[in-house]
């Protein structure tokens, strides 16, 4: 069966990757780096506005959508 998979792969939906990839990224990663000052300064900046959205969205139910 893996044997098959890799043999007769089926190229993924480009639409559906970007739209995967788009969502992680405005979801769980934030932008900035933590081993120089600027990169913690746009790290924090970034943060503080996700958290900022999140709270004025409700987190509640953003939760709420996934049960």
């Amino acid at each position: 069966m893996l044997d098959a998979f890799w043999a007769e792969a089926v190229r993924p939906d480009a639409a559906l990757a970007e739209d995967f990839v788009r969502a992680i990224a405005d979801t769980i990663q934030i932008r900035g780096v933590y081993y120089a000052p600027v990169g913690r300064a746009a790290g924090v900046a970034a943060a503080a506005a996700r958290l900022g959205r999140e709270a004025r969205l409700g987190l509640e139910a953003r939760l709420a959508a996934f049960v």
